[in-house]
């Protein structure tokens, strides 16, 4: 009878086990934040390739939906240049279905890529497709005060004004605007989204408005949206992860904008004096800078250095990537044309001319196949999704199916075993376990009390054996040591004294832990005190050959934490101490990012490093990898109970490989 017993079980378990099969692992918020700094670490560092592996990789382990992961698909091929890969990857991401604020964010995120990109490449129509959808459901989710909603109203602005509804491009233009502002003045956060996040959208919003203004002739309006690029340019330039060259084209191609639409407006003398500032900027001296510039010396009839700059316009296609099409040969082979002709350069006018009626059948060409390319995309996209409903609907009836089914053996099973089961058989059953569970206790308190043990009393008699050799020479009749031995022979027994000490301390602070559930949490301090404090006490700035730098990003040094001020700097300051002894020579970095609610204290080394797979090991008591190492196993094991009790936690990061780092984290 109990052999059938367990069958049913075994059977019901299996069917339990089939019906989630298919379901997606749940993953906690630490896991999810590990996984968006990774994909954050990639996307700072332009890593493309390691963009799409991440992407794949975190869909398959549950750590992305479907819809993120095709988000950093896309900005992965967006970034090569593959306007095709990138387009095809955000349709999809926009025709799945949302399962979270978070896909729906990431879903607005891909709207404001592929509607940019499609009013990039004069595909007014599909932007409009793509962009009012999506702001009106952003409106139905209240997600309006982000960038990306900003954005989308850039990109619907600019194709109203290609079709001249001039109010209603100003309208979407003025909401973008006030959405800009409101984020970039209070600072403002939006789903993951730093200041400087938000700056760098409200720069090239304000670029790219007054780009299409200066295309469609509209002076005023240039230099109204130029003046709110400088407004925020002011503070763009001032955060610490923006690079000289993004300052450089930005405050060139506003230069440019300025200085062509002071000139459309008569007042050429100050038009000039504009332009000779853009010329000292880098960019204006790169190929794309003097096609840009272009447009003002055209306005300006200086034919010649038009003429010279067009030279660096090589064949047909747009310089910024969106391929040869009727809006690339009207922006930029028909002024090359231009100011040839009126350069007087007629071999160079005649030949563009000729690459004009030559471009103009393969462009017709080009925007057909693209946009029979972009169809073909949107019908799959809609496949997709049908087939990813359909698959749904069926797994949710499977495992409806399955659960009954296993309902029914579970109570089959537990009715029979519970008729069939002898009273003396459970008490023997729980009399076992005791008795394991007692046997277990025991051997794990005796195999701890032996290595604390052994381990406390070769850290003890080292020193004190030192101790005595040193009382020795100084007390041995006739030895009368100089100055500088006896100062030897001080520092030892300070030093030897010092580690006595602190071994006993650390040894009463984790026995203080363990009968202490928690710790008070009611210290208002920065990330950046308890970082300058931790550094400071544990000495590692002046340690011998260590190379020791903190580095924050702006919303994490500033970050306001409640937590117990001393022990987490006791914490940063044992994984510092850590770092220090096992590099010897070398490099030590404190790094402090602020995400999803946690802010991370990152201690990266360049020493010996710690295997993969003693990563949870090195946190037990009293364990070392390296006996010929000075130290009790206490520091790590205690870092870590002490994290917990805040909140927070210590792990190993083992995808670091130039030495070891461990992650601290703290809750916000």
């Amino acid at each position: 009878m109990k052999k059938t017993v367990l069958c049913i079980l075994t059977a019901a378990l299996v069917l339990v086990a089939a019906s989630c099969a298919k379901k997606q692992p749940a993953r906690n918020a630490t896991e999810t934040a590990r996984a968006d700094s990774l994909m954050e670490v990639a996307h700072l560092a332009h890593d493309n390739d390691r963009i799409l592996v991440l992407a794949d990789s975190l869909e398959a382990t549950g750590d992305f939906s479907r819809i993120k992961a095709d988000y950093w698909r896309g900005y992965s091929y967006y970034s090569r240049w593959n306007q095709h890969k990138c387009q095809e990857y955000w349709y999809e991401a926009l025709a799945l279905e949302a399962r979270d604020r978070e896909d729906l964010a990431f879903q607005g995120r891909s709207a404001n890529r592929l509607s940019d990109v499609l009013v990039n490449k004069g595909d007014f129509e599909a932007a409009l497709r793509v962009a009012l959808p999506a702001i009106k459901w952003m409106q139905e989710e209240d997600m309006t005060v982000c960038r990306d909603y900003a954005f989308l109203h850039v990109s619907v602005g600019c194709c109203e004004l290609n079709n001249h509804h001039l109010e209603l491009a100003e309208s979407y233009f003025k909401t973008a605007d006030d959405l800009f502002l409101l984020l970039v003045e209070d600072n403002g956060e939006d789903g993951g989204a730093t200041h400087e996040d938000n700056l760098k959208s409200a720069v090239a919003g304000y670029t790219t408005i007054a780009r299409h203004y200066l295309e469609e002739n509209r002076f005023a309006q240039v230099l109204k949206w130029v003046e709110r690029l400088e407004y925020v340019m002011e503070d763009y330039k001032r955060q610490p992860e923006t690079t000289a060259a993004s300052i450089d084209r930005r405050e060139t191609l506003g230069l440019i904008f300025k200085a062509s639409a002071l000139e459309g407006l008569g007042r050429t003398e100050e038009a000039a004096d504009v332009y000779a500032l853009a010329l000292q900027n880098p960019f204006c001296s790169s190929p794309q800078g003097k096609v840009e510039s272009a447009k003002y010396l055209m306005l300006a009839k200086r034919w010649d250095e038009a003429s010279d700059n067009f030279r660096q316009l090589t064949g047909v296609a747009s310089i910024v990537g969106a391929g040869l099409t009727l809006d690339n040969i009207q922006h930029y082979i028909l002024p090359k044309f231009r100011a040839n002709f009126n350069a007087r350069r007629d071999e160079e006018a005649l030949a563009t001319g000729i690459k004009i009626c030559d471009a103009l059948d393969s462009a017709i060409v080009w925007s057909r196949n693209d946009k029979a390319a972009e169809l073909a995309t949107i019908y799959h996209t809609q496949e997709i999704r049908q087939e990813y409903m359909q698959q749904k609907a069926d797994n949710d009836r499977l495992r409806f199916i399955l659960a009954v089914v296993a309902i029914v053996l579970l109570l089959i099973g537990f009715t029979i075993f519970s008729i069939f089961r002898r009273r003396s058989d459970r008490r023997l059953k729980e009399a076992n376990q005791k008795l394991a569970a007692a046997n277990a206790q025991a051997e794990e308190a005796s195999r701890v009390k032996s290595a604390f043990l052994q381990q406390i009393s070769h850290e003890i008699r080292t020193p004190l054996n030192l101790l005595t050799g040193f009382a020795q020479v100084l007390t041995t009749p006739g030895m009368e040591p100089d100055e500088e031995t006896r100062a030897q022979i001080n520092a030892g027994m300070v030093e030897n004294t010092g580690r006595i000490t602190g071994l006993v301390s650390k040894i009463l602070e984790l026995s203080d832990l363990i009968s202490r559930p928690e710790l008070e949490r009611n210290d208002a301090v920065t990330a950046q005190q308890i970082a300058a404090e931790a550094a400071d006490k544990c000495g590692i700035r002046e340690a011998k050959g260590i190379s020791f730098s903190i580095h924050a990003t702006n919303d994490a040094k500033e970050q306001i934490l409640r937590t117990n001020r001393s022990a987490a700097m006791r914490i940063l300051g044992l994984l510092l101490e850590n770092a220090a002894k096992f590099t010897g020579e070398g490099l030590v970095n404190l790094r402090m990012v602020n995400k999803e609610g946690f802010l991370y204290f990152l201690v990266e080394d360049t020493g010996i490093g710690v295997p993969p797979e003693q990563a949870e090991h090195i946190f037990e008591h009293f364990v070392q990898l390296d006996d010929y190492q000075e130290g009790t196993g206490i520091g790590l094991s205690l870092a870590r109970t002490l994290a917990r009790r805040l909140g927070g936690d210590v792990i190993l990061d083992t995808s670091y490989s130039f030495g070891a780092g461990f992650v601290f984290s703290l809750p916000v």
